[in-house]
């Protein structure tokens, strides 16, 4: 039993060590050290479709706007994505390409935070829509240096 308890040991020290080293980096910055971001919800729209032969193609434009949170306010950067389908006018699954839109659009600016450092925090209401509210997601990342242009 204690020779059990002896070889675990060395196992549970190096768990540990190992997780101080991951979270080190984040341990004793204030709340002045991190940079905060917001992904907002994704519009998408449908633009007039144009007829290609028996079928129209469908345009589908989505965007989605990326807030980097600073000391007097928020610098916006929007994030743009069109699909093009073609599809038979009778049955055109416009909200399910709508839906595919919004979706790849908010996954490209996810994608394009993360590779930044950036890591989600938490998702909530929008405090700016007061009308059929829509989520927004938090994010954060600790401060990175100023670039010198």
């Amino acid at each position: 039993m204690k020779a059990r308890f002896l070889a675990t040991v060395p196992v549970a020290a190096a768990i540990i060590v190992s997780a101080i080293a991951i979270a080190k980096p984040q341990i004793g910055l204030s709340p002045n050290q991190w940079q905060y971001a917001t992904i907002s919800s994704p519009i998408a729209y449908v633009g007039k479709p144009v007829r290609e032969g028996e079928k129209f193609r469908f345009q589908y434009d989505a965007h989605v706007a990326i807030c980097y949170v600073t000391a007097t306010g928020c610098k916006e950067e929007t994030v743009n994505l069109s699909l093009s389908r073609l599809e038979n006018i009778e049955t055109p699954y416009i909200q399910g390409n709508i839906a595919g839109a919004q979706r790849d659009v908010f996954a490209k600016a996810l994608a394009q935070l993360a590779s930044q450092g950036w890591e989600v925090i938490g998702q909530g209401p929008d405090p700016t829509i007061t009308v059929n509210v829509s989520e927004i997601l938090y994010l954060k990342r600790p401060m990175q240096p100023v670039e010198k242009r």
